[in-house]
């Protein structure tokens, strides 16, 4: 089963990060290098990946993020926002809330390792989350 999901920065951020290769941001980075995730995204927040990415306090291996992005390219759907009245704390997550929530029609998930950014909505889900959802289905 594939999963449509729009997958916020800090998630990415995370799985490249990370050194527990079972840690639910990497098994999310692994499904949609993968395809099992069709990332949603619009160009806002391509361009958000990239420049947080490339920080250099972060200092990611740029195999890791060429590898990324070349899934969301070869996988991904892009998406026009559609407009909440939503608030958020952060006015930089709104764009990742309004991609998922202009493809409800497919169920989209927005998997963020902050959940408390974004209102309480089913489709708004942590990574582990996620995870869970794959072991619900069967790992493929």
């Amino acid at each position: 089963m594939k999963y449509s999901a729009v997958i916020d920065t800090n998630v990415i951020l995370s799985g490249i990060w990370s050194r527990n290769r079972l840690s639910p941001p990497v098994v999310i980075l692994n499904e949609l290098v993968g395809g099992r995730i069709v990332p949603l995204y619009c160009e806002e927040i391509f361009q958000e990946y990239d420049d947080v990415l490339h920080r250099e306090k972060f200092h990611l291996p740029q195999s890791d993020i060429q590898t990324v992005f070349r899934a969301i390219q070869k996988y991904g759907v892009i998406v026009k926002t559609v407009m909440t009245n939503e608030v958020f704390p952060d006015p930089d997550d709104r764009v990742f809330y309004e991609v998922a929530w202009a493809r409800q029609d497919i169920y989209a998930y927005l998997v963020t390792g902050n959940l408390r950014h974004y209102p309480a909505k089913d489709f708004v889900i942590s990574p582990a989350k996620m995870v869970e959802k794959f072991g619900e289905n069967g790992m493929e």
